[in-house]
């Protein structure tokens, strides 16, 4: 059995740039909740840590 790939509009290579590419929105919010976040984390396996020792 043999398929024969038909081409149409949907299948031509698309080259977008790197504004374009971006999926949503570059909060710079997002990089101190990560970093609260990360920091957090790192308190509470120091604490749990610490406790358990």
């Amino acid at each position: 059995m043999t398929y024969q790939r038909q081409t149409n509009e949907q299948d031509k290579e698309v080259v977008l740039g790197e504004k374009e590419a971006k999926q949503g929105l570059e909060l710079h919010e997002m990089r101190y909740v990560l970093a609260i976040g990360t920091a957090g984390a790192v308190i509470a396996l120091a604490v749990v840590g610490y406790i358990l020792l």
